[in-house]
């Protein structure tokens, strides 16, 4: 048995594989963009408690002097 496979279809095929990487990789870089901002802002919200946590220890220093 023999299947004629012309040009044009192995050209759609590319272009399908092409789209569908490109819809791949934008999808892949949108989730690691979301990663890192969530991180930064985990990072924001730790320097926050510790820079609370710092100010309360000094007043309760000085209150205690």
């Amino acid at each position: 048995m023999r299947y004629s496979t012309g040009r044009r279809e192995k050209g759609v095929v590319m272009l399908v594989s092409l789209l569908l990487l490109i819809i791949l990789s934008v999808i892949g870089m949108q989730g690691m963009s979301n990663g890192i901002f969530n991180l930064r802002m985990a990072g924001n919200i730790q320097n926050l408690y510790d820079s609370f946590q710092m100010a309360d220890a000094g007043i309760a220093a000085a209150m205690a002097d």
